[in-house]
């Protein structure tokens, strides 16, 4: 009779454990819970550009602003910058297009930096960040 408890009790352990597996799965793959905002658009030169910022809250909160680029003979959008941003109310970063070869992103702080496109459509891309805390 007791090894009949045991065996019963763990078989509701493995159940339960493989339930909260299915769970955890569940939540990572097929819900999306993260939302993106357009945070600015901007066009300097005939190019746009436009700000996202993204959040996710799924096991762990995570965030990212993402700066897109956008020219006349493009139909779709090209990450140029994606950064993790120091804090919320921090500014966005600025865009520039001081000639007709460069463009300036810059940002005071961030975070870390997830990707940064080094040239869009014939114009060198320069980064002017100030801070970056986890390099």
């Amino acid at each position: 009779m007791v090894l009949l408890r045991g065996l019963l009790f763990t078989i509701a352990i493995i159940i339960a454990a493989y339930a909260l597996i299915a769970a955890v799965l569940y939540l990572m793959f097929f819900v999306d819970a993260c939302i993106s905002t357009t945070r600015s658009r901007i066009s300097v030169a005939g190019l746009g550009f436009q700000v996202e910022d993204t959040n996710c809250d799924t096991l762990a909160k995570e965030e990212w602003v993402s700066v897109y680029g956008f020219a006349d003979r493009d139909r779709g959008r090209t990450l140029l910058f994606r950064y993790s941003p120091a804090s919320y109310h921090l500014p966005l970063p600025t865009i520039e297009v001081p000639d007709q070869r460069t463009i300036i992103i810059a940002i005071p702080i961030v975070s870390s930096v997830y990707s940064k496109l080094d040239s869009w459509h014939n114009h060198s891309i320069r980064y002017d960040i100030g801070h970056i805390d986890y390099p």
